[in-house]
């Protein structure tokens, strides 16, 4: 074996042993190119799928060793749960601002304002809690909805429809997705490289073998054959062959003769050049020798030039998305969507973040209550959120 092709196959992707135990291919029914196609473009499929099956494991364990999530995401989690129960202290506070207007008529003067004493903290606290939740709740809400325009009201998002729309795409276009944004994702990533790798590798499993070749031989043969079988190639043949004699005879006496002879011997020449095309396909002997040199060479070959491969791809899908209008595509897209579709795409992953900015208005409203209430917590909840902020410095000065 060649010293390049030895190192090709010892390249550090170990695939190339699973893939030899790809199921081998069926026998070739019939010799046409179709026949031939199917069964070996089949066959390398079958052999690449399992090299980047391998590549395929290798990314996952690489995601699973990957950091673990932030403590915040946890933190939120657990403070969502009390979504429900703000939900509900703003239904009961709604529910006690109504009872509040009967109690002056139902009980004693003196009876109502020991009652409203004794709930005067738990009405702050509660109250807080829930107004701060409702608001949040409210402001985002108003983000979008109403989705029709009112006299009031219109939810922002949707009054802005066909200028975010045209913000959105024009944004993408230029900052997410653009010829030289893919370039330069492709040339970080080393995905093209370890696409051309899997194929160069699949490509000299499948072109070594014996029965690959014997398969191509009979193609040939069989295309050739079927070419020079075709009356019109022995009819051109034999246009040919008479040319060449009718341009047979310089001066003198030999020229003489020949110009005499020919006329006699055209017909059998033709004839005989004719009769010859059928032993063409099982002539080919050296024609067959040079292609299996050629087959041994193109993985090695491949291999070196396979830099210069990945560039020319690249380079071709760089320009190739420079021609398309990614940013009329997107708009087009976009503008296809009705404001509900349009709400659920902006916030259909963020639902967690939403609701923690809602449940959060709850929990900082509860606290200034409690402080308000409580003069004793006023210093622990003081030190509590320097220590948060003197947290978020030192994190972003660690950034």
């Amino acid at each position: 074996m060649p010293a390049d092709k030895q190192q090709l196959t010892t390249k550090p992707m170990k695939s190339f042993l699973s893939m030899s135990e790809a199921t081998p291919p069926e026998p070739l029914e019939g010799s046409g190119f179709k026949s031939f196609f199917h069964k070996w473009l089949n066959h390398f499929a079958q052999i690449f799928e399992k090299a980047g099956s391998e590549t395929a494991a290798a990314e996952a364990h690489a995601e699973a060793a990957a950091p673990k999530k932030a403590f915040s995401l946890a933190i939120t989690k657990i403070l969502n749960l009390l979504y429900w129960p703000f939900f509900a202290c703003g239904i009961a506070f709604i529910l006690w601002i109504l009872c509040d207007f009967t109690l002056p008529y139902v009980l004693d003067p003196s009876e109502y304002a020991a009652f409203k004493q004794s709930v005067a903290p738990w009405e702050s606290i509660i109250g807080s809690a829930a107004i701060g939740f409702w608001t949040n709740w409210l402001a985002i809400k108003m983000i979008f909805h109403p989705r029709k325009r009112n006299l009031v009201w219109q939810g922002l998002i949707p009054a802005r429809r066909d200028e975010l729309v045209k913000e959105l795409a024009g944004g993408i276009s230029e900052k997410l997705f653009s010829g030289s944004i893919a370039r330069e994702a492709l040339q970080q990533s080393g995905l093209l490289r370890d696409v051309i790798d899997r194929f160069v590798l699949s490509i000299g499993n499948v072109t070594g073998t014996a029965e690959f070749r014997d398969d191509l031989r009979q193609l040939i043969k069989h295309e050739v054959a079927k070419v020079l079988e075709h009356p019109d190639t022995k009819y051109a043949i034999r246009d040919i062959a008479g040319n060449i004699i009718d341009n047979w005879g310089d001066a003198g006496l030999e020229g003489w003769i020949i110009k005499k002879i020919k006329p006699l011997i055209r017909t059998w020449i033709q004839d005989q050049v004719v009769n010859t095309l059928p032993s063409i396909p099982d002539s080919m002997g050296v024609v067959f020798e040079k292609l299996d040199e050629a087959l041994d060479a193109l993985p090695s070959y491949l291999a070196r030039e396979s830099a210069g491969i990945v560039t020319t791809i690249t380079t071709i899908l760089e320009k190739g998305l420079e021609l398309i209008d990614v940013e009329a595509i997107i708009s087009t897209q976009l503008s296809k969507m009705d404001e509900k579709e349009l709400e659920d795409l902006l916030t259909g992953n963020i639902s967690v973040e939403i609701r923690f900015i809602q449940t959060s208005g709850g929990i900082f409203g509860a606290l200034v209550a409690f402080a308000v209430q409580l003069p004793i917590l006023r210093p622990v909840l003081l030190f509590l959120g320097l220590g948060l902020w003197g947290l978020y410095r030192v994190s972003v000065g660690k950034n």
